[in-house]
């Protein structure tokens, strides 16, 4: 059946999306082997699987941003977070160790110290030094 608008077959009907989906949902292919059998390109292949396509097609979609409520388990809480800020005051341990103790990146421990992370939590607040002007 030709699409009446550019005039070329319609690859997709409710029934194929349905089934599409399903077989995605199963675990046992991946988008690109639906969109070679499906005669799709991978981007609409997944576009369908997500529902931003034939959203009225039903069948199980796949929405790999929702996690279903589980979260992975948070590594920093507003305790932590102040005596990690009370640590780095104390001049004793540098961020790279920081991170060590308590389990995350240097990057994220220099973002809690200088209050970019957590802002709404206690403990002193590190203010970075300005860097001298280089010459030109």
């Amino acid at each position: 059946m030709p699409n009446p608008v550019i005039g070329r077959p319609i690859k997709l009907t409710v029934e194929r999306v349905v089934a599409m989906r399903a077989d995605y949902a199963t675990g046992a292919t991946t988008v690109r082997a639906l969109a070679m059998r499906y005669q799709l390109s991978s981007k609409v292949a997944w576009l369908t699987l997500i529902g931003r396509y034939w959203p009225e097609a039903g069948g199980p979609v796949h929405r790999p941003w929702v996690n279903a409520g589980r979260t992975a388990p948070k590594k920093l809480d507003a305790e932590r977070v102040v005596a990690m800020r009370e640590d780095y005051a104390t001049g004793q341990f540098s961020v790279l160790a920081l991170g060590a103790r308590y389990g995350v990146s240097r990057t994220v421990v220099w973002k809690v110290v200088i209050g970019l992370f957590w802002k709404g939590v206690g403990g002193p607040i590190h203010t970075p030094r300005a860097r001298a002007a280089r010459a030109a």
